[in-house]
């Protein structure tokens, strides 16, 4: 809304500028020349400044985004590390398991000789 009556704003200021300038609206050649002027540069300058403001908007919602994706990337590893961090714990439990049944057998396999 506000961005709207600014572009409004600006608008009128570039005609009333230019019918001033051009005499085609008498009412506003009784303005000095550079009332005119002003008016005509008021305009460009809030038109400028409209443009400006339209993409200092888009850029803070792409900083937005960016730092909700960096969030998420870093949410991610944090999972992908845990879930890794699981499956070598697990990993490493089979692996004493099998090496008690190794030793287990190999008590068995002398016990067995020596007898």
């Amino acid at each position: 809304m506000v961005k709207m009556m600014g572009f409004i704003l600006s608008l009128a200021f570039l005609a009333t500028g230019f019918l001033g300038l051009t005499n085609l609206l008498p009412v506003f050649t009784t303005y000095p020349v550079l009332a005119n002027i002003g008016a005509i540069i008021l305009g460009i300058l809030g038109l400028l400044i409209l443009i400006y403001a339209g993409r200092g908007g888009e850029t803070a919602h792409q900083k937005r985004e960016h730092s909700q994706q960096k969030e998420e990337n870093v949410q991610l590893r944090k999972e992908a590390s845990d879930q890794s961090k699981r499956e070598i714990e697990q990993l490493i439990k089979e692996n004493e398991q099998q090496r008690n049944i190794i030793e287990q057998h190999a008590l068995q396999n002398s016990s067995e000789k020596g007898i």
